[in-house]
Protein backbone atom coordinates (compact mmCIF):
# COMPACT_ATOMS: atom_id res chain seq x y z
CA UNK A 1 0.00 0.00 0.00
CA UNK A 2 1.42 3.70 -1.09
CA UNK A 3 2.43 6.14 2.29
CA UNK A 4 -0.64 8.00 1.47
CA UNK A 5 -2.56 5.50 2.05
CA UNK A 6 -0.67 4.39 5.23
CA UNK A 7 -3.56 2.58 7.76
CA UNK A 8 -3.05 3.81 11.53
CA UNK A 9 -4.20 2.26 14.32
CA UNK A 10 -6.02 4.58 16.62
CA UNK A 11 -7.61 2.48 18.99
CA UNK A 12 -6.71 -0.78 20.48
CA UNK A 13 -7.50 -2.88 23.48
CA UNK A 14 -6.98 -6.16 25.34
CA UNK A 15 -9.18 -8.43 27.35
CA UNK A 16 -7.27 -11.31 29.46
CA UNK A 17 -7.45 -12.73 32.58
CA UNK A 18 -5.43 -10.27 34.29
CA UNK A 19 -7.67 -7.52 33.79
CA UNK A 20 -9.32 -5.17 31.04
CA UNK A 21 -6.89 -2.60 29.39
CA UNK A 22 -3.77 -3.18 28.12
CA UNK A 23 -1.72 -1.44 31.25
CA UNK A 24 -3.59 -4.13 33.57
CA UNK A 25 -2.62 -6.97 31.00
CA UNK A 26 1.03 -5.59 30.50
CA UNK A 27 1.42 -4.80 33.95
CA UNK A 28 0.80 -8.23 34.90
CA UNK A 29 3.14 -9.61 32.26
CA UNK A 30 5.75 -7.63 33.60
CA UNK A 31 5.38 -9.05 37.03
CA UNK A 32 5.66 -12.90 35.58
CA UNK A 33 2.32 -13.55 36.73
CA UNK A 34 0.64 -16.90 34.92
CA UNK A 35 -3.05 -17.56 34.19
CA UNK A 36 -5.01 -17.72 36.52
CA UNK A 37 -8.49 -18.66 35.45
CA UNK A 38 -10.76 -17.41 32.95
CA UNK A 39 -11.48 -13.93 32.06
CA UNK A 40 -15.03 -14.20 30.59
CA UNK A 41 -16.85 -14.15 33.97
CA UNK A 42 -15.63 -11.13 35.12
CA UNK A 43 -16.54 -9.00 31.96
CA UNK A 44 -20.67 -10.15 32.77
CA UNK A 45 -20.89 -7.27 35.33
CA UNK A 46 -19.89 -4.61 33.38
CA UNK A 47 -21.51 -5.92 29.55
CA UNK A 48 -25.24 -5.77 31.46
CA UNK A 49 -24.41 -2.18 32.49
CA UNK A 50 -22.54 -1.00 29.07
CA UNK A 51 -24.70 -2.85 26.58
CA UNK A 52 -27.30 -0.29 24.79
CA UNK A 53 -30.86 -1.08 26.16
CA UNK A 54 -32.62 -2.04 22.56
CA UNK A 55 -29.70 -4.67 22.24
CA UNK A 56 -29.93 -6.43 25.75
CA UNK A 57 -32.08 -9.41 24.58
CA UNK A 58 -28.71 -10.35 21.97
CA UNK A 59 -26.48 -9.76 24.65
CA UNK A 60 -27.81 -12.52 26.73
CA UNK A 61 -26.83 -15.03 24.02
CA UNK A 62 -23.38 -13.98 24.04
CA UNK A 63 -21.12 -17.21 24.73
CA UNK A 64 -17.51 -15.93 27.01
CA UNK A 65 -15.38 -15.07 24.08
CA UNK A 66 -18.08 -12.98 22.42
CA UNK A 67 -18.53 -11.30 25.86
CA UNK A 68 -14.60 -10.67 26.04
CA UNK A 69 -14.70 -9.75 22.34
CA UNK A 70 -18.00 -6.59 23.03
CA UNK A 71 -15.89 -5.28 25.74
CA UNK A 72 -12.48 -5.52 23.62
CA UNK A 73 -14.44 -3.59 20.76
CA UNK A 74 -16.12 -1.20 22.77
CA UNK A 75 -13.16 -0.02 24.53
CA UNK A 76 -11.11 0.11 21.29
CA UNK A 77 -13.86 2.36 19.43
CA UNK A 78 -14.23 4.59 22.70
CA UNK A 79 -10.41 5.72 22.80
CA UNK A 80 -9.98 6.00 19.17
CA UNK A 81 -13.09 8.33 19.17
CA UNK A 82 -14.62 6.37 16.37
CA UNK A 83 -18.01 8.39 17.18
CA UNK A 84 -16.59 11.34 16.42
CA UNK A 85 -15.35 10.98 12.87
CA UNK A 86 -19.08 10.98 12.28
CA UNK A 87 -18.81 8.33 9.16
CA UNK A 88 -21.71 6.46 7.70
CA UNK A 89 -22.14 3.30 9.19
CA UNK A 90 -22.30 1.89 5.72
CA UNK A 91 -18.16 3.48 5.70
CA UNK A 92 -17.27 1.42 8.88
CA UNK A 93 -16.16 -2.17 8.30
CA UNK A 94 -16.02 -5.15 10.47
CA UNK A 95 -13.74 -7.78 10.61
CA UNK A 96 -14.15 -10.74 13.59
CA UNK A 97 -12.32 -13.88 14.49
CA UNK A 98 -13.46 -16.16 17.09
CA UNK A 99 -13.24 -19.54 18.54
CA UNK A 100 -14.91 -20.84 21.85
CA UNK A 101 -14.85 -24.53 21.59
CA UNK A 102 -16.15 -24.51 25.59
CA UNK A 103 -19.52 -26.16 25.05
CA UNK A 104 -17.50 -29.59 25.76
CA UNK A 105 -17.36 -27.91 29.13
CA UNK A 106 -20.54 -29.21 29.42
CA UNK A 107 -21.43 -26.61 32.06
CA UNK A 108 -24.69 -25.87 30.76
CA UNK A 109 -25.89 -29.69 32.23
CA UNK A 110 -23.60 -29.60 35.80
CA UNK A 111 -26.92 -28.21 37.96
CA UNK A 112 -28.69 -30.99 36.47
CA UNK A 113 -26.48 -33.56 36.27
CA UNK A 114 -25.84 -32.68 40.30
CA UNK A 115 -29.61 -33.17 41.04
CA UNK A 116 -29.31 -36.56 39.29
CA UNK A 117 -26.11 -37.83 40.77
CA UNK A 118 -27.08 -36.04 44.57
CA UNK A 119 -24.04 -33.61 44.15
CA UNK A 120 -22.01 -36.19 42.41
CA UNK A 121 -22.22 -39.03 45.14
CA UNK A 122 -23.76 -42.04 43.05
CA UNK A 123 -24.11 -42.45 39.23
CA UNK A 124 -26.81 -40.33 37.64
CA UNK A 125 -30.65 -41.99 37.56
CA UNK A 126 -31.50 -41.21 33.86
CA UNK A 127 -35.38 -40.29 34.82
CA UNK A 128 -34.09 -37.57 37.32
CA UNK A 129 -31.55 -36.55 35.14
CA UNK A 130 -33.72 -36.02 32.09
CA UNK A 131 -36.75 -34.60 34.61
CA UNK A 132 -34.06 -31.66 35.88
CA UNK A 133 -32.23 -31.20 32.44
CA UNK A 134 -35.87 -29.85 31.98
CA UNK A 135 -36.35 -27.64 34.86
CA UNK A 136 -32.64 -26.19 35.14
CA UNK A 137 -31.26 -26.61 32.21
CA UNK A 138 -31.50 -22.69 29.71
CA UNK A 139 -33.53 -23.97 26.61
CA UNK A 140 -31.49 -21.67 24.44
CA UNK A 141 -28.37 -22.43 25.61
CA UNK A 142 -26.97 -23.66 21.84
CA UNK A 143 -27.23 -20.39 20.87
CA UNK A 144 -24.50 -19.41 23.21
CA UNK A 145 -22.40 -21.54 21.14
CA UNK A 146 -22.75 -19.27 17.87
CA UNK A 147 -19.39 -16.92 17.53
CA UNK A 148 -21.69 -14.45 15.38
CA UNK A 149 -23.88 -13.50 18.58
CA UNK A 150 -21.11 -11.40 19.02
CA UNK A 151 -20.88 -10.06 15.33
CA UNK A 152 -24.42 -9.01 15.11
CA UNK A 153 -24.37 -7.13 18.64
CA UNK A 154 -21.00 -5.84 18.08
CA UNK A 155 -22.21 -4.24 14.61
CA UNK A 156 -25.46 -3.08 15.61
CA UNK A 157 -24.32 -1.46 19.13
CA UNK A 158 -21.27 0.71 16.98
CA UNK A 159 -23.16 1.08 13.45
CA UNK A 160 -20.34 -1.46 11.71
CA UNK A 161 -22.07 -2.22 8.44
CA UNK A 162 -19.62 -1.49 5.89
CA UNK A 163 -17.23 -4.01 4.76
CA UNK A 164 -17.22 -7.05 6.57
CA UNK A 165 -15.74 -10.68 7.60
CA UNK A 166 -16.55 -13.02 10.01
CA UNK A 167 -13.89 -16.03 10.57
CA UNK A 168 -13.30 -18.88 13.22
CA UNK A 169 -10.28 -21.02 13.64
CA UNK A 170 -7.57 -22.17 15.67
CA UNK A 171 -4.30 -20.66 14.64
CA UNK A 172 -3.59 -17.26 12.74
CA UNK A 173 -7.08 -15.97 11.79
CA UNK A 174 -6.66 -12.85 14.10
CA UNK A 175 -3.56 -11.71 11.95
CA UNK A 176 -5.16 -12.49 9.02
CA UNK A 177 -8.85 -10.83 9.33
CA UNK A 178 -6.11 -7.77 10.53
CA UNK A 179 -4.65 -7.67 7.20
CA UNK A 180 -8.03 -8.30 5.34
CA UNK A 181 -9.32 -5.14 7.47
CA UNK A 182 -6.24 -2.99 6.06
CA UNK A 183 -6.49 -3.67 2.98
CA UNK A 184 -10.28 -2.86 2.76
CA UNK A 185 -9.27 0.40 3.93
CA UNK A 186 -5.84 1.23 1.65
CA UNK A 187 -8.18 0.56 -1.06
CA UNK A 188 -11.04 2.90 0.09
CA UNK A 189 -13.86 0.32 0.49
CA UNK A 190 -13.96 1.52 4.01
CA UNK A 191 -13.14 4.61 5.51
CA UNK A 192 -12.41 2.65 8.91
CA UNK A 193 -12.26 -0.73 10.47
CA UNK A 194 -13.09 -2.18 13.59
CA UNK A 195 -10.73 -6.08 14.22
CA UNK A 196 -11.02 -8.30 16.97
CA UNK A 197 -9.78 -11.68 17.76
CA UNK A 198 -11.30 -13.74 20.91
CA UNK A 199 -10.75 -17.30 22.13
CA UNK A 200 -11.77 -19.13 25.27
CA UNK A 201 -9.90 -22.31 25.89
CA UNK A 202 -9.79 -22.01 29.48
CA UNK A 203 -12.48 -24.67 30.77
CA UNK A 204 -11.12 -28.25 32.05
CA UNK A 205 -12.45 -30.37 29.71
CA UNK A 206 -11.03 -28.01 26.97
CA UNK A 207 -7.88 -27.90 28.42
CA UNK A 208 -7.73 -31.63 28.56
CA UNK A 209 -8.54 -31.81 25.08
CA UNK A 210 -5.93 -29.31 23.71
CA UNK A 211 -3.33 -31.53 26.05
CA UNK A 212 -3.74 -34.72 24.66
CA UNK A 213 -4.27 -33.32 20.96
CA UNK A 214 -0.99 -31.97 21.48
CA UNK A 215 -1.89 -28.38 20.11
CA UNK A 216 -0.15 -26.70 23.40
CA UNK A 217 3.68 -26.02 23.01
CA UNK A 218 5.20 -27.08 26.50
CA UNK A 219 4.41 -25.12 29.13
CA UNK A 220 1.41 -22.99 27.71
CA UNK A 221 -1.91 -23.52 29.21
CA UNK A 222 -5.77 -22.83 27.09
CA UNK A 223 -6.37 -18.92 28.21
CA UNK A 224 -9.61 -16.68 27.78
CA UNK A 225 -8.13 -13.52 25.63
CA UNK A 226 -9.61 -11.25 23.36
CA UNK A 227 -7.86 -7.66 21.68
CA UNK A 228 -9.46 -5.05 19.48
CA UNK A 229 -8.37 -2.77 16.75
CA UNK A 230 -9.09 0.25 14.70
CA UNK A 231 -7.98 0.53 11.37
CA UNK A 232 -8.33 3.72 9.52
CA UNK A 233 -6.48 5.49 6.76
CA UNK A 234 -3.66 7.74 8.25
CA UNK A 235 -4.58 11.05 5.88
CA UNK A 236 -8.07 10.62 7.16
CA UNK A 237 -7.19 9.98 10.96
CA UNK A 238 -5.07 12.62 11.31
CA UNK A 239 -7.17 14.99 9.35
CA UNK A 240 -9.93 14.67 12.52
CA UNK A 241 -7.39 15.26 15.09
CA UNK A 242 -7.01 11.02 15.88
CA UNK A 243 -3.46 10.26 17.42
CA UNK A 244 -2.61 7.33 15.38
CA UNK A 245 -0.80 4.44 17.78
CA UNK A 246 0.87 2.29 15.38
CA UNK A 247 0.74 2.08 11.14
CA UNK A 248 0.01 -0.80 9.11
CA UNK A 249 2.53 -0.81 6.58
CA UNK A 250 2.36 -4.37 4.87
CA UNK A 251 0.64 -7.49 5.05
CA UNK A 252 0.75 -10.81 3.40
CA UNK A 253 -1.21 -14.24 3.80
CA UNK A 254 0.53 -17.96 3.24
CA UNK A 255 -0.23 -21.42 3.65
CA UNK A 256 3.13 -24.09 3.96
CA UNK A 257 1.35 -26.30 1.36
CA UNK A 258 3.07 -29.54 1.32
CA UNK A 259 6.19 -27.48 1.85
CA UNK A 260 7.48 -26.76 5.63
CA UNK A 261 6.02 -23.83 7.53
CA UNK A 262 9.47 -22.08 8.34
CA UNK A 263 9.69 -21.69 4.07
CA UNK A 264 6.23 -20.58 4.42
CA UNK A 265 6.79 -18.66 7.12
CA UNK A 266 9.82 -16.40 5.51
CA UNK A 267 7.58 -16.42 1.73
CA UNK A 268 5.02 -14.53 3.58
CA UNK A 269 7.25 -12.32 5.69
CA UNK A 270 9.36 -11.65 3.05
CA UNK A 271 6.28 -10.86 1.21
CA UNK A 272 4.57 -8.32 3.58
CA UNK A 273 8.06 -6.58 3.69
CA UNK A 274 7.85 -6.04 0.06
CA UNK A 275 4.82 -4.58 0.16
CA UNK A 276 5.88 -2.29 3.46
CA UNK A 277 9.36 -1.18 1.61
CA UNK A 278 11.56 -2.80 4.61
CA UNK A 279 14.26 -5.53 4.27
CA UNK A 280 13.22 -8.94 6.47
CA UNK A 281 17.02 -8.32 7.96
CA UNK A 282 15.72 -5.28 9.41
CA UNK A 283 12.37 -6.52 11.27
CA UNK A 284 13.64 -6.13 15.03
CA UNK A 285 10.73 -8.23 17.02
CA UNK A 286 8.95 -11.53 15.39
CA UNK A 287 5.49 -12.50 17.19
CA UNK A 288 3.54 -15.84 16.83
CA UNK A 289 5.17 -19.36 16.16
CA UNK A 290 8.68 -18.78 17.61
CA UNK A 291 10.31 -21.69 16.33
CA UNK A 292 8.85 -21.43 12.45
CA UNK A 293 9.83 -17.80 12.49
CA UNK A 294 13.37 -17.67 14.06
CA UNK A 295 14.02 -20.83 11.63
CA UNK A 296 12.60 -18.82 8.49
CA UNK A 297 14.40 -15.17 9.41
CA UNK A 298 17.87 -17.03 10.98
CA UNK A 299 19.72 -14.76 12.64
CA UNK A 300 18.81 -11.07 14.22
CA UNK A 301 15.00 -11.03 15.02
CA UNK A 302 13.50 -11.38 18.72
CA UNK A 303 11.24 -14.18 19.59
CA UNK A 304 8.20 -12.87 21.20
CA UNK A 305 5.30 -15.39 22.84
CA UNK A 306 2.79 -14.03 25.05
CA UNK A 307 0.79 -17.72 24.72
CA UNK A 308 2.75 -18.18 27.80
CA UNK A 309 1.62 -15.81 29.88
CA UNK A 310 -1.89 -15.29 28.58
CA UNK A 311 -2.83 -18.62 27.62
CA UNK A 312 -3.59 -20.21 24.26
CA UNK A 313 -6.85 -17.95 22.90
CA UNK A 314 -6.70 -19.20 19.26
CA UNK A 315 -7.44 -15.93 17.56
CA UNK A 316 -7.73 -13.79 20.92
CA UNK A 317 -3.90 -14.81 21.55
CA UNK A 318 -3.20 -13.64 17.85
CA UNK A 319 -4.45 -9.75 18.15
CA UNK A 320 -3.21 -9.39 22.04
CA UNK A 321 0.28 -10.34 20.46
CA UNK A 322 0.12 -7.71 17.85
CA UNK A 323 -1.47 -5.36 20.48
Amino acid sequence: MSPARAIAITGLDVVAWPGHGVDAVWSALAAGRRPQGPAATVVEPWLRHAVPAELESQAKFLNGASQLAAHAVATAVLAARLADADLPDDRKGFFAAQVDPTVIDFAAYRAAMADATDGFTRPPDLEQLNAASVRKMNPFYLLETLNNNAFSLVSAWHGLRGANTSVSGWRTPGLTIVGAAARVVARREASAAVVYGAGRNGGPVVAMELTRLRLLPDGVVGGDAAAALVLEALDDATARGASPIALVCGSATGSAGRGTLAAAVRATAQAACAEAGVELAAIGTVHGDVAATLEAVDAGARGRRLRPALGEAGPGSDVADLV
